[in-house]
């Protein structure tokens, strides 16, 4: 299982979608801060229904909130969204946040979080 370690940016992740040279509108999904997510634990499966834990660090120089998302990849190879969580983060400490997640259609076989 991999999560990818990723490092979040204060950017959403469209890009320029509406050509006007910034990344996205004014403060869409954006916390002015950064974060790092690691240490991802998922829980059995029981049906379709588990959950997935991960430690939140905020390491910018203010507090913010970041939407934990949790994808998992079927059959098709095509990541899909089945949870997430929105996490207050304070600077420095880290947290560790549980997501409720259903694969539903999705038939996964891997788990990755973004």
């Amino acid at each position: 299982m991999s999560t990818g370690a990723p490092v979040a940016s204060p950017t959403h992740a469209g890009g320029d979608s509406d050509r006007t040279g910034t990344p996205a509108a004014y403060a869409f999904g954006l916390s002015y801060t950064t974060f790092r997510l690691d240490g991802l634990d998922v829980g059995p499966l029981d049906g379709e229904q588990f959950h997935a834990t991960m430690t939140v660090t905020n390491t910018g120089d203010r507090d913010g909130r970041h939407v934990v998302q949790i994808y998992a990849r079927g059959i098709e190879g095509v990541p899909t969204l089945v949870g997430f969580r929105a996490v207050e983060a304070p600077v420095g400490p880290r947290c560790r946040s549980t997501s409720p997640a259903a694969l539903g259609r999705c038939n996964a076989g891997t788990v990755h979080s973004w």
